[in-house]
């Protein structure tokens, strides 16, 4: 047997061994479709019947063409924690992007309250209130306004009472006589009658350039408890000293009598008479002494003009 042409048969055999196996490994190759979702299948998921020598490439020549030509995929939990993510951040950004329309309550309060501010300055009378916590100041208010004494005559308008001497003695405002002397002028009270405990006695008050005087018919006893002078306007004027059984001078307190009456409407008179044994009570009257400001300016013209003549 000539075993000369086996070397060449061997190496036809294996040329065509190499060329069937590049024609097969080449018709076996699929071209690789991109996915994003889907694992490209590796030379691993190849058909059994095909040989595992030189009829596939190397899985890391494979690994390498995918990761040119493919985008990686991402794992599951990942995606799960970027869209959970994702979620938490809309609501934020819609509260900032869109925030709701304020209602329009708290702009209108916001004028009204700075419209009082401005009010405030010159807040409007408001009427008295019956609570206690502010009765207490209106209350003190009104005991301060009755404490207060009148204002003062001279600040009155006073109207002057035209007259003239040879027309003395004449009546002002039915309440004083104005009458005149050979060298003064007396202004008196219009006389009123006084029960002095055994009758009745004329009672009226003169005023003279040198003192007031209470005058009387009946004698006057100085002893009796709670005598003098009380005018309407709170002042009391103690009663002095005795002239002439009768009458009653005072002198150290003139002027201040002066200044009470200009203020006042009516003078109680308190006085106790003798002879009356026992001693019973002290008799009172009251005289009327309005208008004692427009009498008291007519006596000082009365005295400057029987001064000048």
């Amino acid at each position: 047997m000539n075993l000369a042409p086996k070397p060449v048969v061997y190496a036809i055999s294996l040329s065509l061994l190499c060329a069937s196996s590049l024609l097969s490994g080449c018709a076996g190759k699929q071209p690789a479709v991109s996915h994003p979702d889907q694992i490209i299948p590796t030379a691993a998921t190849e058909p059994a019947g095909q040989s595992d020598s030189g009829t596939r490439a190397t899985p890391g020549q494979q690994e390498t063409s995918s990761q040119r030509d493919e985008p990686k995929a991402i794992p599951f939990e990942e995606v799960l924690k970027r869209d959970q993510e994702a979620a938490a951040r809309k609501p934020a950004q819609r509260t900032q992007s869109a925030k709701p329309a304020q209602p329009t309550q708290p702009t209108e309060q916001k004028i009204d309250t700075t419209l009082r501010s401005k009010v405030r300055t010159n807040p409007p009378l408001r009427p008295a209130s019956d609570s206690p916590a502010e009765k207490q100041p209106q209350q003190k208010a009104l005991d301060a306004a009755q404490d207060t004494p009148p204002p003062a005559a001279t600040e009155q308008k006073i109207t002057a009472i035209q007259f003239a001497l040879d027309q003395l003695p004449i009546t002002i405002q039915n309440t004083w006589i104005l009458s005149g002397h050979q060298n003064h002028c007396s202004l008196k009270t219009v006389a009123v009658t006084m029960d002095d405990g055994a009758g009745k006695t004329p009672l009226y008050l003169e005023l003279t350039n040198s003192a007031w005087m209470i005058q009387t018919k009946s004698d006057i006893d100085s002893t009796y408890p709670d005598t003098g002078l009380f005018l309407s306007n709170g002042t009391h004027i103690p009663l002095e000293s005795v002239v002439k059984d009768t009458k009653i001078a005072i002198t150290k307190q003139k002027q201040q009598l002066t200044d009470a009456l200009k203020t006042a409407e009516s003078v109680r008179v308190a006085l106790g008479f003798w002879p009356t044994w026992p001693v019973t009570e002290t008799r009172s009257q009251t005289i009327p002494v309005a208008h004692f400001p427009q009498a008291y300016a007519a006596w000082e013209t009365c005295n400057q003009r029987i001064t000048a003549r």
